[in-house]
């Protein structure tokens, strides 16, 4: 059993590991956080998950490896150029 269910009571697992929560839940959840009552939640209006939205930038592993991997070699090549100077 994880926090999530622990917290939120009977949720349904999807194949990912996700956990989904129905309707109720939610409406539960978000009446609660709004009279104060459920500290582990919080409600967002739309602006703010735009602004999480356009700030944020997803990469699958292959991605972080290939952008890992190209920042080595640029700043090996700024060493190489700085010793060179020496």
């Amino acid at each position: 059993m994880t926090i999530t269910e622990i917290i939120l009571g009977n949720t349904k697992k999807a194949a990912t590991g996700a956990v989904t929560l129905t309707k109720e839940q939610l409406r539960d959840i978000r009446e609660k956080t709004e009279k104060g009552q459920k500290s582990e939640a919080v409600v967002i209006n739309q602006g703010e998950l735009e602004r999480m939205k356009a700030t944020t930038k997803i990469q699958t592993k292959e991605q972080e490896i290939q952008q890992r991997k190209l920042l080595e070699e640029q700043k090996d090549s700024a060493m190489a150029a700085a010793k060179a100077r020496k």
